[in-house]
């Protein structure tokens, strides 16, 4: 196999990667612009009731599209074959997911509080955006990552403009009720413009017969794995909505979801990408082993030192960035930060079991992930304490990282050994860089909160960091910078 061949599968996703990652950070930075206004308008206890919903969201979820999203991609090359009996299927599955959760939240609106519009915007965004989660996974198969990314911010820009929007308005907490509606019917139409249009016309097609009960069969394993990632995405929420006071849950969710926008500018990426590539390359056992090496390796050499960074200045950007109104968050960001490598590996397990249709697999890892989260996040809100729940996530989420990477290699016999030891190296020498760029802004003259004394750090680490990578890490840097400058590898 020429190297061209061999290196192929893994140009394929860093360059795949960065164009959504590209779309993911534009829509992250978005995402962070309106959290920013939003803290200034709401305080702990609306996005407490807002945590509340999400948590009593939360199975309900599970049945969006059925999850038949993750099969069309699995199954692209019979996309538009399927495109109609899938798209009924998962219209009808939306439709079931919005009625239950309207029947939930019907007595909160009869009393007339926030969580009861809450609900009801996110069970109605359901099945508005059945056809944009099909318009997706199209331009996923086709590989049209591009238009991927421009939904993304699409949908960030009108999420964040109406919460921003209706809390600088005043309407307090039932400022979340408007924002999923709003986000489902952009991507809907925005997909349909940005999808071919034979690939539209699809949609009318019967399809094959018991095509219908063959994807209910194949479907099922892919709805209890959503319910797992619901759980696993808000069940920490719920767990704290319901042990700890309003307030509590309110600076953990503002919190969580600081870090969550940047893990998830990687894990939707790799999402994305990953799946999609290592399909293709199914019947090559080699060069889809060396995609995942190859990718493990360049999202750890980035997510590592974020994480790192995000930890220095994290107390001192809160701090500045909400003149001290949410201080109590700045803590449970940095501890959460912690989560950012774990977040990526396990986003990396879930999409080589997406890529082996390992359906089953993926359940029992995302089972295990969701409910190992949400019992941490129990266990700290019983010790009592944002910081305390935060602490406990964290550590769950690292160790269970850990055994997922154990797990994944094995299920791609790829061997510990190819992987572990540049896991560890990049782990290491990163922590040794960090602690002693902390102590050195330690020494500097400035206070705690001062953000000049956490960007002295920052510039410390980043400079010890570079300089780390260029010791230990140049071949894996001098392959992705080629592969983004378009050149190929050597």
């Amino acid at each position: 196999m020429s190297t061209e061949t061999g290196f192929s599968g893994a140009r394929l996703a860093v360059s795949g990667f960065a164009w959504v990652f590209s779309g993911t950070v534009a829509a992250r930075a978005v995402g962070l612009a309106g959290q920013i206004a939003v803290g200034w308008f709401l305080g702990p206890e609306d996005f407490g009731v807002y945590a509340l919903a999400l948590g009593i969201s939360t199975l309900v979820s599970a049945l969006r599209n059925g999850g038949i999203v993750q099969i069309l991609i699995r199954r692209g090359r019979e996309f538009d074959a399927l495109a109609g009996p899938a798209t009924r299927f998962a219209f009808a599955f939306d439709l079931a997911g919005a009625a239950v959760l309207l029947l939930i939240a019907t007595p909160q609106l009869l009393r007339g509080g926030p969580l009861g519009l809450i609900l009801a915007g996110i069970a109605l965004s359901m099945p508005l955006g059945t056809l944009g989660a099909i318009w997706r996974a199209r331009l996923t198969v086709d590989r049209s990552f591009g238009r991927v990314a421009i939904m993304d911010l699409g949908g960030a820009v009108c999420w964040q403009t109406a919460v921003v929007g209706l809390a600088a308005a005043g309407a307090g907490a039932a400022s979340f009720a408007l924002p999923p509606l709003l986000q489902a019917l952009f991507e809907t139409v925005a997909g349909s413009r940005l999808v071919d249009p034979g690939h539209r016309d699809a949609l009318s097609r019967i399809g094959p017969r018991h095509a219908g009960r063959t994807l209910l069969r194949e479907a099922k394993w892919v709805m209890l794995s959503s319910a797992a990632i619901a759980l696993a995405v808000s069940g920490d929420y719920f767990a704290v909505a319901l042990l700890a006071d309003t307030a509590t849950a309110g600076i953990y969710l503002f919190a969580f979801q600081i870090v969550a926008a940047l893990g998830s500018t990687v894990n939707n990426a790799v999402a994305a990408v990953l799946p999609t590539l290592l399909t293709s390359v199914e019947t090559e056992r080699d060069r889809q082993q060396s995609a995942y090496v190859r990718t493990l390796t360049a999202l750890l050499l980035v997510v590592v030192p974020a994480t790192l960074g995000l930890v220095l200045v994290a107390p001192a950007l809160v701090h500045v960035t909400w003149g001290g109104r949410w201080d109590a968050a700045a803590p449970v960001v940095a501890i959460l930060a912690a989560c950012l490598p774990a977040w990526t590996l396990v986003g990396l397990g879930r999409a080589v079991y997406d890529a082996r249709g390992s359906w089953r697999s993926r359940f029992v890892l995302l089972a295990l992930y969701g409910a190992g989260g949400m019992t941490s996040a129990a266990c700290g809100a019983l010790l009592g304490g944002t910081a305390s729940v935060a602490a406990c996530v964290a550590a769950f989420y690292l160790v269970f990282a850990a055994g997922t990477l154990v797990a994944v290699n094995r299920h791609l016999a790829v061997a510990q050994r190819r992987v572990w030891p540049t896991v560890v190296t990049v782990v290491v020498v990163h922590l040794l860089a960090f602690f002693a760029c902390a102590e050195i802004s330690a020494f500097s003259l400035w206070e705690q909160w001062s953000l000049a004394r956490s960007m002295l750090g920052l510039a410390a680490f980043a400079l010890t960091a570079v300089l780390v990578n260029m010791v230990f890490f140049r071949t894996p840097w001098q392959e992705i910078s080629s592969v983004l400058l378009r050149r190929r590898w050597s």
